[in-house]
């Protein structure tokens, strides 16, 4: 029941949100990046060989990974460009009762809930904002105790190198493997940036949890439909949502 109808709260964005039915109770859904539609194709052919886990999931991160950075590779020569291209991944599948919700970067997977028997819907999230937030900028400290400028203040918020506000992603290999950003084919086209070592990862958080007769419906979106909502939901909504969603 739970699992049908969060299936069917998915349809009216379909135009954003890919889906893919494996079965009348197993589903794949994501955002419709492209990273996010290379991530399906892997983790469909995952999932009918080895059944779905939390470590299928992350097997399948890793393919649309090494498949990315094998197609930087091909292209080299022409679009050496291609090594600073990345893309945040978000994630769910649905199967046996079970949600399973993975992501890299800031798009954000949100699930609504009713309250008891009244018509209260209370927000739920389910993925881990992969941004330079304070934790983030201390672990980076940490790791990079010879980089003072590992974490820059610019443009209104943190970035990594000054770059890039995630730290997580499918892509951006030059900011995972320095041998990329060394090349003098790349540094003729993008700005110099000194890198010692990798300072961005393709690690996904992933949350599994049990479905019930009380969830409505899951909200899949980048930053930027957050970022929106924030600021036209009723500010009585809206302070809420960094809290609960």
């Amino acid at each position: 029941m739970g699992d049908r109808r969060l299936l069917d709260s998915l349809t009216p964005a379909s135009s954003l949100i890919s889906t893919v039915s494996l079965s009348p109770r197993d589903c794949f859904f994501d955002t419709a990046t492209p990273a996010d539609s290379r991530f399906l194709e892997n983790g469909q052919s995952l999932l009918r060989a080895r059944g779905l886990s939390t470590e299928v999931i992350k097997q399948a991160f890793n393919a649309t990974e090494e498949e990315f950075i094998h197609m930087v590779k091909n292209s080299w020569i022409s679009r050496p460009q291609m090594a600073s291209v990345g893309s945040c991944c978000l994630v769910g599948a649905i199967t046996n009762g079970m949600l399973y919700v993975a992501n890299l970067g800031d798009s954000r997977a949100v699930l609504g809930r009713q309250v008891g028997h009244s018509k209260s819907v209370v927000a739920e999230r389910l993925s881990n904002d992969h941004n330079v937030a304070e934790e983030v900028r201390k672990e980076l400290a940490e790791l990079h105790p010879d980089d003072s400028h590992i974490v820059v203040y610019s443009r209104g918020v943190w970035r990594i190198k000054g770059i890039i506000q995630v730290s997580r992603s499918i892509g951006d290999v030059y900011l995972k493997k320095p041998e990329f950003y060394r090349d003098p084919l790349f540094q003729q086209v993008v700005c110099p940036i000194p890198i010692k070592r990798p300072v961005m990862t393709a690690e996904p958080s992933i949350r599994v949890r049990e479905l019930r007769r009380d969830d409505l419906f899951l909200i899949f979106a980048s930053d930027g439909l957050w970022e929106q909502l924030v600021m036209k939901l009723p500010s009585k909504w809206s302070s809420k949502i960094p809290e609960q969603a």
